[in-house]
């Protein structure tokens, strides 16, 4: 069993999982989002990725309140309105289209003929000989340069890739020190710094933590303001006794609203931050929570001992 529980769920343009179950709940209540008044936990680290600055906008469902003024009613005669513009516009452009590419198509056609035509065949002839004499000068050239693999090198790949990259290093860069042999291809390498760049301080992770898991512990979400309005989904019973399994164990639920195409790829950061920067200071919390749970349980161990 997980001694911790942590899950990272999007409110929106999530297109691979739905809120209600990455959250696991039976309420989705960020599908009428214009109606939402989302409200955000305050004083948390930001993240800078390629110096442009991230916020982690982590909701705070005890202030997230639904506003019906902010959704605007359905409003027909606008609706047809613009309904009958587009369809208007549509049948106008069609017929124009389809003969606009009949004449451009035509036009391109003439002038390649055209231009093929003034064209000896000769020189043409002549031409692609050259091309040929070219690439076959440079065949040659590139067979009496080339060095035939040895089954050694073939089946070890790695160690020889390895060896010749320590062969066309420079002297001066090759590693001398008294416990490695010059050329070895084990070398101390140069400690790359980090592409993202967080704004807190060390000795302020904990209180950050303590912060962020008091705001978001609001317990089942019928009971706030944002679902007084709504009805359960219908779950089927399997489902239903699933959820209540899994609400049944400890949970550290965080939402959270990223400004990506698809924020699945930012809260999972599958092709590194540099593509899905938006989710770089969420998944610095999360990374930080799990570190501080690792460290306790090495304390509590070295206790014991």
């Amino acid at each position: 069993m997980f001694k911790k529980r942590i899950l990272l769920a999007n409110v929106k343009y999530d297109r691979t999982v739905a809120f209600y179950t990455s959250y696991i709940t039976n309420y989705s209540p960020f599908d009428n989002w214009n109606a939402v008044d989302i409200q955000y936990i305050s004083d948390l680290p930001s993240a800078i990725v390629d110096q442009r600055e991230y916020t982690p906008n982590i909701v705070d469902f005890a202030n997230t309140k639904v506003d019906p003024s902010k959704n605007p009613s359905f409003n027909f005669r606008n609706y047809s309105g613009r309904r009958t513009f587009i369809v208007g516009l549509f049948v106008i452009l069609v017929p124009l289209f389809f003969p606009l590419v009949l004449v451009v198509s035509w036009i391109g056609s003439y002038f390649s003929n055209r231009r093929n035509s003034l064209t000896k065949t000769e020189e043409t002839q002549t031409l692609w000989n050259n091309v040929y004499k070219i690439w076959k000068g440079e065949s040659a050239k590139f067979e009496d340069e080339y060095e035939p693999t040895t089954p050694e090198q073939l089946y070890n790949p790695l160690s020889t890739t390895t060896a010749e990259i320590i062969e066309d290093e420079p002297q001066s860069l090759r590693s001398t020190d008294d416990n490695e042999s010059i050329g070895s291809p084990i070398k101390q390498k140069e400690v790359l710094k980090p592409c993202v760049k967080y704004e807190i301080e060390q000795n302020s992770e904990t209180d950050v933590l303590n912060h962020l898991c008091d705001s978001v512990d609001v317990g089942n979400l019928e009971k706030l303001d944002i679902c007084q309005e709504l009805e359960p989904l219908p779950f089927d019973d399997q489902r239903q006794m699933m959820l209540n399994n899994l609400n049944s164990l400890k949970w550290t639920k965080i939402a959270c609203f990223l400004l990506s195409l698809n924020s699945h790829e930012s809260i999972v950061a599958r092709l590194g931050l540099h593509r899905t920067s938006a989710g770089a200071p969420v998944l610095y919390l999360w990374g930080t929570m799990i570190r501080f749970q690792l460290v306790d349980e090495i304390d509590d161990k070295a206790l014991v001992s």
